[in-house]
């Protein structure tokens, strides 16, 4: 809301420029946007993670073993599993409110660079997006899903489970232990701001206008995402089933350039006001997101506005 209010008195301010430039001819526009982001990446990660090195220094796997695990007489060795989320990618629909403003360019005014039919002008838009993503998986023994797992043999000595060389690591047989399973759920909330300036080449047929749009774009990406993993597991000396649950949050605040195409139809109802529709291509210079997952701002979508000449 902050930023919407930010753009509103951005846009008036700026009006009055736009009126001495054109004051017959400034045109607003109000309609619905929409964008497909279809490259939403959730990134892998180790599942119970405790900053280890790859040869881990305890706590050991998903299991979370260490030392003074186990009483002292317990002496045998025990499996293990040490298991990697894979990532994944989703794709998202997403549609919202777009505002503009408009006039054309010429030393008079209303007569714009016009040969013809044709007509040169300048466009600034704002349009807001809000993006809800997730999935979940889930892997066991029999099927891993999404996820990579390696079984590690490590020996107990008094109740303490033993830390393993770097061959004994890379050993360990892949697959998760037949007790073991694990999950995971991923969660992106983004919001994005995005303003954009350009030029747009007008062709006129009578009451129908083509046109053909370009210019930069800035995008504002207000992120948050969340990624929850949990598992069981067999505690081997009491033969009963533990677990865990963890959760990690992240957010972020990006701000990205890009540049923007699109090409819209409009037809004239009377002098003052006209309707249109477009494609417009999207390319951002960057990603927006967090430390567990982004999504690429090069997107397709398309739009519907009214038009208010003044």
């Amino acid at each position: 809301m902050r930023l919407f209010k930010i753009f509103i008195g951005f846009t008036l301010g700026l009006t009055p420029l736009f009126i001495n430039a054109q004051e017959d001819e400034l045109r607003f526009k109000i309609g619905a946007s929409y964008r497909h982001f279809d490259d939403i990446d959730f990134k892998n990660f180790e599942l119970r993670n405790f900053n280890n090195a790859t040869v881990p220094a305890g706590p050991f796997g998903i299991q979370g073993f260490s030392g003074n695990q186990f009483s002292n007489t317990f002496t045998q060795p025990i499996s293990i599993d040490y298991v990697t989320y894979n990532g994944s990618d989703d794709s998202e629909n997403s549609t919202g409110p777009t505002l503009g403003i408009e006039f054309p360019l010429g030393d008079g005014a209303g007569s714009g660079f016009t040969e013809g039919s044709s007509e040169l002008n300048f466009v600034a838009n704002f349009s807001f997006f809000s993006i809800q993503s997730g999935d979940s998986e889930t892997g066991t023994s029999t099927n891993l899903g999404n996820f990579s797992s390696r079984i590690v043999q490590h020996s107990v000595v008094a109740g303490s489970v033993n830390e393993v060389t770097q061959d004994t690591f890379d050993n360990g047989v892949s697959g998760l232990s037949p007790s073991s399973t694990v999950n995971i759920e991923n969660d992106l909330d983004a919001e994005l701001y995005v303003f954009d300036v350009g030029l747009r080449n007008d062709w006129d047929f009578e009451h129908l206008i083509l046109g053909v749009s370009a210019g930069p774009t800035l995008t504002l990406g207000d992120v948050d995402t969340e990624q929850n993993q949990s598992g069981s597991f067999l505690e081997p000396e009491t033969n009963g089933t533990l677990s865990y649950n963890e959760a990690k949050s992240d957010s972020d605040f990006d701000v990205v350039l890009g540049l923007y195409i699109s090409v819209e139809a409009g037809f004239e109802l009377n002098e003052s006001v006209g309707i249109s529709v477009g494609y417009r291509y999207d390319l951002g210079f960057d990603d927006i997101g967090t430390s567990q997952a982004e999504v690429d701002l090069n997107t397709h979508g398309g739009f519907a506005r009214l038009a208010i000449s003044f």
